[in-house]
């Protein structure tokens, strides 16, 4: 299976955690805890665009953005499907909330949400 139809798969089928490292105005985010392995993508919020396969053959590019406390995430790619992801840390701060839309194909436009637990240092060093 590649990369890209292990990435479509995680869409469907959320990993377990989510990391996010942040430096600056790049951002990487590893899914793990998944089946399908780890998947790590690294976004810029400067405008540089961040090259993409959202299904095998179909390359796309990845633009990222803040806005109004969103990080949000478009992918285009050549075929003219558009997947839009945003990432949102809940009003109490200990949730990641990940939204994921996509649009375009024969399919009807797709909404997935999912909430992820933030895990404190504690919690992680102590199992």
């Amino acid at each position: 299976m590649s990369v890209a139809d292990l990435r479509l798969r995680e869409l469907f089928e959320a990993s377990k955690a989510l990391e996010i490292f942040g430096k600056g105005r790049e951002f990487t985010v590893n899914a793990t805890g998944s089946a399908f392995g780890v998947i790590t993508r690294t976004f810029y919020t400067d405008g540089r665009p961040t090259e993409y396969k959202l299904t095998s053959g179909d390359p796309g590019e990845s633009q990222a953005q803040w806005t109004e406390q969103k990080l949000i995430v478009e992918t285009k790619t050549a075929r003219g499907s558009r997947l839009t992801e945003t990432f949102e840390i809940s009003p109490d701060r200990n949730h990641l909330i990940v939204s994921v839309k996509l649009v375009g194909g024969r399919a009807r436009p797709i909404l997935i949400r999912r909430v992820y637990d933030r895990e404190t240092s504690q919690r992680a060093i102590n199992g």
